[in-house]
């Protein structure tokens, strides 16, 4: 499915940001991205949304076809996260688009700061000033603000998550979400097969001030011609480039990945390959030992 595709890339680029190359996290966007697809979200009854946070308005959030929903923690600056203008600017690009509503829970703790913000910006827009934090409490958010804002179906299940105001890849995931870029029969059309070198490559012992490159290589096996659509690391010690022109049936596509080391130390990064074959994306690990030598 298109979708899983989306998100999938969506959470990985977002977990790669956070994490950037701590050792030991690599494993946490994979169980990021099996968590959250299709988990459906809970909307406590009785919430109360607001204007400026004073007149109770009704929001009808049960008909839309996407819910967009943010949640602020209570954790340092509320009225700093929120980011009030880029929202502002954003909900306006669906002034005529009636199938997606906006959702915003604050936990506020500061109520007379909240209000402040909310009338100095003039968002106009109903949110719930969630004081008891019920929402989270009842959907157990992830603790990161980076994970706390989320794209749900009619049926309020997840494809998608991550900040659209703040990073323009997951704002374009969204979008091709909600505008039906993700059509189920045209990508069944154009599945391939691949063959790989490996999907584990061990670079060895180096010198941790030496940059190793290496290959990941790909053979289409067919029906269809090969398409790449992202290629993301773990990490920003691991680059990774690749042709992004279609391989024909019977070919290979090489992905070139160079590692090189912060520290010394024994490394494992995933790079992680998002193509139009049935078990995208596809998992490799580069793994060695980067060591101190008599030179350095």
């Amino acid at each position: 499915m298109m979708k899983q595709r989306l998100l999938l890339i969506c959470l990985v680029m977002v977990c790669a940001m956070q994490y950037s190359c701590q050792s030991g996290r690599d494993d946490s966007i994979e169980i990021l991205l099996s968590k959250w697809y299709g988990k459906e979200i809970y909307f406590p009854k009785d919430t109360e949304f607001t204007i400026y946070g004073d007149s109770i308005v009704d929001l009808n959030i049960e008909d839309a076809k996407y819910k967009i929903i943010h949640y602020v923690d209570s954790t340092g600056c509320t009225t700093c996260k929120i980011d009030f203008d880029k929202w502002k600017a954003f909900i306006g690009e669906f002034a005529d688009n009636d199938s997606v509503r906006f959702v915003f829970y604050i936990h506020a703790k500061q109520k007379r700061e909240v209000k402040i913000a909310l009338k100095n910006t003039r968002f106009d827009y109903p949110v719930c000033l969630d004081y008891e934090d019920i929402f989270n409490k009842t959907n157990d958010l992830p603790l990161y603000a980076q994970f706390q804002t989320l794209l749900l179906d009619k049926d309020n299940k997840v494809v998608c998550v991550g900040n659209p105001v703040q990073n323009g890849n997951v704002k374009e995931l969204y979008l091709n979400i909600i505008n039906g870029v993700d059509s189920k029969q045209e990508i069944a059309q154009t599945k391939t097969k691949v063959k790989a070198n490996s999907h584990t490559i061990d670079l060895g012992q180096f010198d941790w001030n030496i940059q190793k490159d290496t290959l990941i290589a790909l053979k289409n096996i067919g029906p269809n011609s090969l398409q790449i659509y992202d290629v993301v690391s773990s990490c920003g010690c691991t680059v990774v480039d690749y042709n992004k022109n279609a391989c024909v049936v019977g070919d290979s596509l090489s992905i070139s990945v160079s590692y090189k080391a912060e520290n010394p130390g024994f490394f494992n990064k995933s790079v992680i390959v998002y193509c139009n074959v049935e078990e995208s994306p596809l998992s490799f690990r580069i793994k060695g030992n980067a060591i101190k030598t008599d030179d350095h």
